[in-house]
């Protein structure tokens, strides 16, 4: 897994970190307001209060900008989406998982314009830092502790499915972005994402789903 080299130096005091973390704060502002193109290293120097020539000591371009706002916006993602999986473990199948689905959705949702950017303008090959490495394995384990909670439910392997999972969840959110952005706002992505992974992850016998529930049946 590659290793994150969107910042020229790690910020080493907390005065640094304050100044790093102001750039991406605005960085974020900057993107969803202007959009890649229309963004500029000035504009969030200016924003973030600092020159442009501290801005450059941290990022090299506005592409490492880009990779760090990344960074952040999805360790957040993944952390909110951890809690979902701690609220779910109250909740029965599977309306445990459409709460976790959810989450994420909604998250993607109050991005708003920076989730698409950051869709279509950062490589496929872009960077993780070790920040993102943690939120992704703790979600991994509090997934891992849902699946487990609900094993009578469950047919796949629980540390495949938990690996699965957030591959399957990205694959079918950015082909609806690219396909079917209406689907994000009006509710179906959940009902379609929700319905594909309790088709992967139920065992057929065991698949009645609560009345009223809104996910349909495996075949």
């Amino acid at each position: 897994m590659a290793r994150n080299r969107n910042m020229r130096k790690k910020p080493l005091q907390a005065r640094s970190q304050v100044t790093v973390d102001a750039i991406v704060e605005a960085a974020a502002r900057v993107f969803e307001s202007s959009g890649f193109d229309g963004a500029s290293t000035n504009k969030i120097a200016e924003i973030a209060g600092v020159s442009v020539g501290s801005l450059y000591q941290y990022f090299p371009d506005k592409l490492g900008l880009l990779q760090a706002v990344n960074e952040r916006y999805l360790v957040r993602m993944w952390g909110a989406v951890s809690v979902a999986c701690r609220e779910a473990l109250l909740l029965p199948w599977p309306d445990a998982l459409r709460h976790v689905v959810t989450t994420k959705i909604n998250y993607h949702l109050k991005g708003g314009r920076l989730f698409g950017v950051l869709q279509t303008e950062l490589p496929a090959s872009a960077t993780i830092g070790i920040q993102l490495e943690i939120a992704t394995k703790y979600f991994e384990i509090q997934m891992r502790n849902l699946l487990i909670a609900n094993a009578s439910m469950v047919a796949v392997d629980v540390d495949r499915a938990a690996h699965m999972i957030p591959i399957v969840g990205k694959g079918i959110l950015n082909a609806a972005f690219i396909s079917r952005p209406e689907d994000l706002g009006n509710g179906r992505i959940i009902d379609d994402l929700t319905n594909v992974l309790v088709n992967y992850l139920s065992k057929p016998e065991l698949s009645e789903l609560p009345t009223g529930s809104s996910v349909a049946k495996p075949n």
